[in-house]
């Protein structure tokens, strides 16, 4: 078992700490090392605290609810306050503050619009944000805009994320609008659709939503594989090029990436953001078993 120490505080101010909220604070980052549960002896030894001393302050930390005490093996491991905790943290961060270099990122490599949308209980798609370049006859959108649930990419990509009962009361429900000529709307058709969309990691329009207008979009997890978002991509054609593709749809794969760690560009507020809400690449989507080839 490592020992734990004080986090250096070199080329730092002097920081005057208050012993009693130092020692809680230093049980509490001990867990980081892994093991689940401490004993009173354990923590002591291990962080050089008075035993008496831990044992107040583990009693203490228990009675607000950041640690719970084990009553078959007598030790302590961490509670459910520290959960609330750091629901709070998570509900405050604004993932469309910290997507927004990434998004900007994507419009200026490709000169092309990148929307962020979300699925919501309402089942539509709300944009989240977007960034449109500059300079280049791109798709137009507004933030705060409602699409409707089957409406291209982002439809495949939500879609192909719901269990098989949402899904199939949602299409008998709702149906599956058409909006061009190239729009799927058998639902055999569109079940096949979803398939792909769960073998490539990412989803293509075809001219589906408007007409002149194809697109890729690729999921956004958390930290259980869970679809919380999703990251489109749009491509203008000029009338008469019905049937072009879009280009390098491969890149919609590293699009869940830029939200993890070294996965993608070096962002590092999106590194951060990942790290607190579990957002990450190394976790597979979590396709629910309600499209089967």
């Amino acid at each position: 078992m490592s020992a734990v120490h004080p986090t250096s505080t070199t080329n730092t101010p002097e920081i005057h700490l208050v012993p009693a909220v130092e020692r809680a604070a230093r049980i509490l980052l001990a867990f980081e090392s892994g093991d689940v549960e401490y004993g009173v002896t354990e923590l002591s030894r291990l962080l050089q605290i008075n035993k008496s001393t831990a044992y107040a302050i583990l009693n203490t930390l228990v009675h607000f609810g950041f640690l719970e005490r084990n009553e078959v093996t007598k030790k302590y491991r961490l509670g459910p306050a520290l959960l609330q905790l750091g629901h709070l943290v998570q509900s405050r961060t604004d993932l469309r503050e910290v997507a927004r270099p990434l998004l900007r990122t994507l419009a200026e490599e490709f000169r092309q619009t990148a929307i962020l949308g979300q699925f919501t209980v309402e089942h539509d798609i709300l944009t989240v944000d977007a960034v449109v370049p500059e300079g280049t006859l791109s798709i137009s959108t507004s933030v705060g805009r409602r699409l409707p649930h089957s409406a291209g990419a982002f439809g495949k990509v939500f879609h192909a994320a719901l269990p098989l009962k949402e899904l199939d009361a949602l299409l008998a429900h709702q149906g599956l609008r058409r909006f061009t000529n190239h729009t799927i709307v058998d639902v055999a058709a569109y079940k096949r659709e979803l398939v792909k969309v769960r073998t490539l990691g990412y989803a293509l329009d075809q001219e589906e939503y408007l007409e002149g207008v194809c697109a890729v979009a690729a999921p956004i997890v958390d930290r259980d594989g869970h679809v919380i978002a999703s990251l489109c991509r749009g491509l203008l054609f000029p009338s008469g090029r019905a049937g072009l593709r879009p280009a390098h749809p491969q890149r919609a794969r590293g699009v869940p990436g830029h939200f993890a760690t070294s996965g993608g560009h070096a962002l590092p507020g999106l590194e951060r953001h990942a790290a607190r809400r579990g957002v990450t690449e190394r976790q597979p989507v979590v396709w629910e078993r309600g499209v089967e080839p």
